[in-house]
């Protein structure tokens, strides 16, 4: 039961941040410099973060290392394939630049889950 709720999270933002794609646009907050790439930066640690949490859930007794290169790849291939689908949206490209800033909001949630790591394991270990 305790993976399946760890799981949850991760599967709600990833459909969210499906959704968000599937839109022919969304609202933005263009007239800030670099609010776009900081906008799927942060979108990304968020959902990096419920990644790790699913994973150590899934992947008990591995070291943070195990847990954060699965985090890091499965993180990097959804960003891929969420530009890729956007070439398919009317009114949205797919654009480098933005999945550069969803794998750095990857990397920014894997030093945060290393914090969090420890707590989140002794939870799943508990009976």
């Amino acid at each position: 039961m305790k993976r399946l709720l760890a799981s949850l999270p991760a599967a709600i933002y990833a459909g969210t941040i499906g959704y968000l794609s599937h839109l022919p646009s969304l609202a933005s907050l263009a007239h800030l410099p670099w609010s776009d790439r900081l906008g799927h930066a942060l979108l990304y640690t968020g959902f990096g973060i419920t990644l790790a949490l699913a994973l150590t859930a899934h992947l008990p007794n591995r070291p943070f290392r195990t847990v954060a290169l699965w985090t890091f790849l499965l993180g990097a291939l959804y960003a891929a394939s969420d530009e890729l689908h956007q070439l398919f949206v009317p009114y949205r490209v797919a654009d480098l630049a933005d999945w550069i800033a969803d794998v750095l909001g990857v990397l920014l949630s894997v030093l945060v889950s290393r914090a969090l790591f420890p707590r989140w394991q002794r939870w799943f270990q508990m009976v």
